[in-house]
């Protein structure tokens, strides 16, 4: 017996679902934060435009980690680890967290500590919190964390990022 399910089973698809899940999701505009932690004395981290807030009482916020990254072994419960929310003119750092670096790279970034995380001096906000959680997912992992700090930091555009790059917010932030 043949119908529409036993055709389209048959038939390869024209493109693979992997690639067509990507290519939609890169639909999706997203702000770009900078998740910033010590490694020994040094400052290290990486871009991440997965951070969502979870929860506001108590507050709980998310990121993906892959675990091909070079940050895959520090995300560990307990970790302390900064969330810096970058501005329109912040995308050189975005990029230079974005690449695999040697350590020691990032100790001419201006840095600070709040709550006992590193978190990046000039963002448009920085929180710190506590790794809580790590749930396995796919080639990624999703780490849970309970905010201790946060600072609204300075007004600007957030930096976003969508259909492979850089774009720019049209309007100014309200307030």
């Amino acid at each position: 017996m043949s119908g529409p399910a036993t055709d389209a089973a048959q038939q390869p698809p024209a493109t693979s679902v992997v690639e067509d899940f990507k290519a939609a999701f890169r639909r999706l505009a997203s702000g770009v934060c900078v998740v910033t932690f010590a490694r020994g004395e040094d400052l290290h981290g990486f871009t991440a435009t997965s951070v969502t807030s979870i929860s506001a009482d108590p507050p709980m916020l998310l990121f993906c980690v892959s675990r091909r990254s070079d940050s895959f072994d520090s995300m560990v419960p307990g970790a302390r680890i900064g969330v810096s929310v970058l501005s329109e003119e912040q995308r050189g750092l975005s990029d230079a967290f974005a690449s695999k670096v040697l350590p020691g790279r990032y100790r001419h970034i201006p840095s600070s500590r709040l709550g006992g995380a590193p978190v990046l001096r000039d963002a448009l906000a920085r929180i710190a919190a506590v790794v809580v959680r790590i749930v396995p997912a796919g080639d990624n992992i999703v780490v849970f964390c309970e905010v201790e700090a946060a600072e609204p930091g300075r007004p600007g555009r957030p930096l976003l990022y969508g259909e492979g790059g850089y774009l720019a917010a049209d309007t100014e932030p309200a307030g």
